[in-house]
């Protein structure tokens, strides 16, 4: 099948905010919901580059003639919220993309991204995870969605908690914790925040965990054991470790990643 060229340039024109060629090619008959060779729609990559105005103009827009947005877009929450794009989550969220991670079908073992509060927690925007949480997501929820296509993995996932931790953001730890994130749940591995905050050396942490109950764990790993091979986020154009990059104007390296968790 060959894919239609204006699909390519309406995803492209998301991401770089150019609400008036998106507007142009919609209006020439693309799908809003059109999806490119990288399996990203205009919505995702608008999303994840902070683009309000053209989120805001897609889903204005995305819903008539009945149709609805597919497990791919429905990303575009957990990249707004890993991204840092406050306005962005608060449109989403508002368009109830919470609720369709939840109801579609089979989005929990095909969606790529972690959780939205999750994905706050791991990138330390703290003014996102201080939003998720006043419209009541649960700091404990685990379920995982984070490397679900690559490995069919299912049932409990990195938390909130242990990605803060991972990634040293120690205000977001506390925020969680003060919230009622649990000090001692297990995430991905069995490991909890104290063993990671243990294995990165992240002490300031460590020892706000240990004031607030963390119980030393005798399943402390080595930095090196648990790496997991995700190639299949090139798929996603996705620049691990680095800040949103607009997902069609840069090239792709199609070869294999690996990262520490």
């Amino acid at each position: 099948m060959v894919l239609d060229p204006r699909v390519e340039t309406l995803v492209k024109a998301a991401g770089e905010g150019d609400l008036d060629t998106v507007r142009h090619i919609i209006k020439d008959g693309v799908s809003i919901h059109a999806i490119n060779g990288l399996g990203v729609s205009a919505l995702t990559n608008a999303s994840m580059m902070g683009h309000a105005d053209v989120v805001q103009f897609l889903l204005d827009n995305g819903s008539k003639g009945g149709e609805k947005w597919s497990v791919l877009e429905i990303e575009a929450l957990s990249l707004a919220c890993a991204s840092g794009h406050l306005s962005v989550v608060k449109l989403l969220l508002g368009a109830g993309f919470v609720d369709l991670q939840k109801d579609t079908p089979g989005a929990i073992q095909l969606l790529h991204q972690p959780p939205p509060l999750v994905a706050a927690s791991s990138s330390g925007h703290l003014d996102i995870v201080e939003y998720l949480l006043q419209e009541g997501m649960d700091p404990n929820n685990s379920k995982s969605r984070s490397y679900s296509s690559a490995y069919g993995e299912k049932g409990e996932g990195e938390t909130a908690l242990t990605a803060a931790t991972s990634n040293g953001n120690l205000e977001v730890v506390k925020t969680l914790i003060a919230s009622g994130a649990d000090v001692n749940k297990e995430g991905k591995h069995g490991d909890t925040a104290y063993t990671l905050a243990k294995r990165f050396k992240h002490k300031d942490i460590l020892e706000f965990l240990l004031q607030h109950g963390a119980k030393p764990s005798s399943k402390f790993k080595d930095q090196n054991q648990n790496k997991l091979n995700i190639g299949n986020f090139a798929n996603l154009g996705l620049k691990l470790g680095k800040g949103p990059t607009n997902l069609v104007a840069e090239s792709r390296d199609k070869g294999s990643v690996t990262r520490d968790v």
